[in-house]
């Protein structure tokens, strides 16, 4: 029985745990994006913290609707006097219980204008909570974009590393039979250090690039795990763990390959087309600006919060016109006394009409208060309104401008392989030189990384679009 009890309790304690103390991630675990922005919004102190103030306006709301319920009193006591008149001395005790009722019947309108005020702050709340939930998720978009083009230009490091130990290879057999000059061999070599470097950069990029996801996220002491390709950024078709080994064939075998095969396979033999290049799928935005930018006038929070707030102000206003209006209100009150064995019972009730004491400058100067107010959040409407617009419309113009710029530059990719793969063929005849050779290379190495950064920056800017536009 006790270690039943023991059972009981134990599973209580966990279940009424912080949240932050349960594990959003396990070891080996494959993360989409979907998934990535759930963890983000139940783990975020900024989404929680809204939580808190629409918490805090309903209480609000709740305080101002109860000017409406009655006001109930009791109390309680015992009562006594000595007092001496001449030689005569005079007590009275006695035990005494009161109870009493007053409702407010009418004030002209004040509370409503205060129930009302507090409502549109509520909703104001509601609607901030609304946009810091679009925040995070744009936050945690662009991190996972980030990821995504950073393990691609990686792919792309690793790949480079690959060619340069092959190009080494080639040349270094070719240098020691006395066909190719020692200059030749030299570059080769000091081409394959500059590439294990870059690739060592790349995968710091990389390592920051989960760093910054796992922020977005707001976990920590997180176990090894990976995050998906997603359709319109296909940077891989594996999953890498953020666990990263800095360096790339460290024990690469220089004489692995037989001295004629060395001589006979070309560099670009070994190129595969990186995934982004060979599967990323361009969806077009096809919304017009005057579409997208009604769209974003309906459903974007910070709009709709600023316009609670106008409204609030009118209320505000409104309360604070009719401050100095009367109150007619109902009493009912019962009161029992028990002196010297005798009992006392009276009940009294009445009706008020109360008027407050004002000072009338004082009322006019809090009347121009709320009015500057109420003018106040009416230009803050006004100036939302008009960054929704140039949002938009600057969304918009980098979206189309990438969206031109994509297969532009993917055309590029492919042509500059052909030009490397040429230029191999020719380094390998014995007709192209060595600086032709690794021009050819560099720019296909560049242009796939300029194809990686477009695709990256593309994607931020449909992650932007959707943020200006209120869509989560």
């Amino acid at each position: 029985m006790f270690k039943h009890i023991i059972c009981i309790l134990t599973a209580f304690f966990i279940a009424i745990s912080p949240s932050f103390a349960i594990q959003d991630i396990q070891k080996g675990d494959v993360l989409n994006l979907e998934q990535c922005i759930d963890i983000a919004l139940r783990n975020s102190p900024y989404v929680n913290k809204a939580k808190a103030r629409i918490r805090l306006a309903e209480a609000n709301v709740g305080g101002a609707k109860s000017a409406w319920t009655p006001a109930i009193g009791v109390g309680v006591g015992f009562n006594g006097s000595n007092s001496k008149e001449g030689h005569k001395s005079f007590s009275d005790r006695y035990f005494g219980a009161d109870a009493m009722i007053s409702q407010m019947i009418y004030d002209f309108g004040k509370t409503n204008s205060s129930i009302n005020l507090q409502k549109f702050n509520l909703l104001s709340a509601e609607y901030e909570y609304d946009y810091t939930v679009l925040e995070t998720i744009y936050a945690v978009k662009e991190a996972y974009f980030s990821v995504l083009a950073a393990k691609a230009n990686r792919d792309i490091q690793v790949q480079n590393v690959e060619i340069n130990e092959r190009n080494y290879d080639q040349i270094k057999s070719y240098y020691e039979e006395g066909i190719r000059s020692r200059i030749d061999f030299i570059n080769a070599e000091v081409n394959l250090s500059d590439a294990k470097n870059s690739l060592l950069q790349a995968q710091d990029v990389y390592c920051d690039a989960m760093v910054s996801l796992n922020k977005s996220l707001y976990i920590t002491n997180n176990p090894d795990y990976a995050i998906a390709p997603i359709e319109k950024f296909n940077a891989y078709s594996d999953v890498t763990p953020v666990t990263l080994i800095h360096g790339h064939n460290t024990d690469h075998d220089h004489e692995k390959l037989q001295e004629d095969e060395m001589k006979e396979i070309t560099l670009t033999g070994i190129i595969k087309e990186n995934e982004i290049v060979k599967d990323h799928k361009l969806t077009p935005f096809t919304t017009s600006f005057e579409d997208a930018l009604d769209y974003a006038n309906k459903n974007r929070p910070d709009l709709k919060s600023y316009i609670a707030l106008k409204n609030a102000m009118k209320e505000s206003l409104k309360y604070t016109k009719r401050q100095w209006y009367p109150e007619l209100s109902a009493n009912a009150a019962y009161n029992y006394r028990r002196n010297d064995g005798s009992n006392y019972n009276s009940v009294s009730y009445g009706a008020d009409l109360s008027i407050p004491a004002i000072r009338p400058m004082a009322v006019k100067y809090d009347i121009d208060a709320a009015k500057a107010e109420l003018d106040s959040a009416g230009e803050d409407v006004r100036l939302i309104y008009q960054n929704i617009y140039y949002d938009v419309q600057l969304g918009m113009c980098q979206a189309k401008i990438l969206e031109n710029q994509i297969p532009l530059i993917l055309n590029r990719v492919h042509l500059a392989k052909e030009n490397f793969e040429l230029a191999d063929g020719r380094y390998l005849e014995g007709i192209g030189n060595y600086i032709e050779l690794q021009d050819a290379r560099s720019k296909y190495l560049n242009a796939q990384q300029e194809y990686v950064d477009t695709v990256y920056k593309y994607s931020i800017a449909r992650a932007n679009l959707d943020f200006v536009m209120g869509v989560k």
